[in-house]
């Protein structure tokens, strides 16, 4: 019987969950996520010279707005703890793009980026979520991903800057074999008709949908656990 009513309430939670999605607020989203960097020389996304499995890793963000935007003390999270948080007087510029590398010593040139606060990000390859909170902790953006964060290039909006959804950066329109674009995107923002100094179609929803079901099937998978071990008992 509590199964059944566990079920049931997560059911309703994965409806209420798709029947709110709004759109990001202040403008601000997470648009590109490298968690996998690919071997070798390729790999080197922050541009120091030396290819690092956590070092390279790193998380864009895109001002959608057309008015520069105060970041000062916002915060990027995964799924276990804060993993940057940005310094005062940190400003995104209209459709600016701002990037945060795992470590090493970043030689990019025309790409504004730090790297992390925290000294790592510590992105899973697989089974993870990057939050995006401002600097009164209220949620901005989130996206999960699965196993295909571990293919060895980056998860990426589609389209850049705007997109609902993630894609493989190789299944990226005109990639051209490239596996990320750490600060820069590779296909030009649309600009609307008649919405001058706007770019680009509305925001995206959020939470995406990934998320609201990678948090059913986590939720899920908790609720076989414990009848498990219940049942063990």
């Amino acid at each position: 019987m509590k199964g059944k009513i566990f079920l049931t309430s997560l059911l309703i939670l994965v409806c209420l969950l798709i029947s709110i999605q709004g759109e990001a607020q202040a403008f601000i989203i997470i648009n590109e996520i490298l968690a996998d960097p690919p071997p070798g020389i390729e790999g080197d996304a922050n541009n120091d010279g030396v290819t690092s499995s956590t070092q390279d890793e790193m998380i864009e963000i895109f001002n959608q707005n057309s008015n520069t935007i105060d970041i000062s003390g916002w915060s990027l999270h995964d799924a276990l703890k804060p993993r940057h948080v940005f310094a005062a007087d940190t400003l995104l510029e209209p459709q600016g793009i701002f990037v945060v590398f795992g470590g090493g010593t970043p030689n990019s040139i025309n790409v504004d980026w730090v790297f992390s606060s925290s000294g790592s990000l510590g992105l899973n390859n697989s089974n993870e979520t990057v939050f995006l909170y401002d600097i009164d902790n209220i949620l901005i953006d989130s996206v999960s991903y699965g196993a295909e964060g571990g293919k060895d290039q980056s998860l990426v909006r589609s389209p850049e800057g705007y997109g609902d959804t993630f894609v493989k950066h190789l299944d990226l329109e005109n990639a051209d074999g490239a596996r990320y674009s750490a600060g820069y995107f590779i296909n030009e923002i649309p600009i609307n008709e008649g919405g001058e100094g706007e770019q680009g179609p509305p925001n995206p929803k959020v939470p995406e949908m990934a998320t609201i079901w990678y948090l059913a099937l986590g939720g899920g998978l908790a609720f076989i656990h414990k009848r498990r071990k219940i049942a063990l008992i």
